[in-house]
């Protein structure tokens, strides 16, 4: 019994590193929503933000770093970009953990809403620079409007796995 509990506890722990992966691995994988007329979402970007509000030990920084940079790695692109991208995210929320706790769900989302308009504009630039020219803006637009409008589905989905494993966590104390 001691032993599961054990398991128990590295899985819960690594489970938002998890989660991250498998949302950096959605990215690169070619999904094509609405026969491609449909960009995927960037679900890392919605787990960074939802752990740093609710629980930002389960995510912390140097994990961010290193999957950003494992996301420049699969996506092709400049390194560092994404991990630039990520950590920005952790650290506007950060700036604003005071002020988010115990607000309702929809001035959590408008707050996503900001922050992912803010690092999109940092993408927008950084991609930008690396290309030597500007970088079409509307394609990164409507990426992130769709990030945005999936927002409240993986934040229920977030709380339904949170609730899930803190009552797991009691039946096994």
């Amino acid at each position: 019994m001691d032993r599961m509990l054990r398991v128990r506890r590295v899985l819960a722990t690594s489970a938002p590193a998890v989660a991250m992966l498998a949302g950096i691995v959605l990215l690169v994988v070619p999904i094509r929503l609405g026969q491609g007329y449909i960009p995927t979402p960037l679900l890392p970007l919605i787990i960074v933000f939802l752990y740093s509000v609710y629980d930002p030990d389960a995510l912390p920084a140097p994990v961010v770093f290193v999957l950003g940079l494992l996301h420049d790695l699969l996506y092709g692109g400049g390194f560092g970009v994404w991990a630039s991208i990520y950590l920005s995210m952790k650290y506007l929320v950060h700036t604003q953990r005071e002020y988010l706790n115990g607000r309702v769900r929809r001035v959590i989302w408008l707050a996503f809403a900001v922050a992912s308009v803010t690092v999109g504009i940092v993408l927008w630039l950084e991609q930008s620079l690396l290309a030597g020219r500007w970088v079409a803006l509307w394609p990164l637009v409507y990426q992130f409007f769709i990030t945005i409008a999936v927002y409240p589905l993986a934040s229920r989905t977030f709380f339904y796995l949170r609730r899930r494993a803190a009552g797991e966590f009691e039946a096994y104390s």
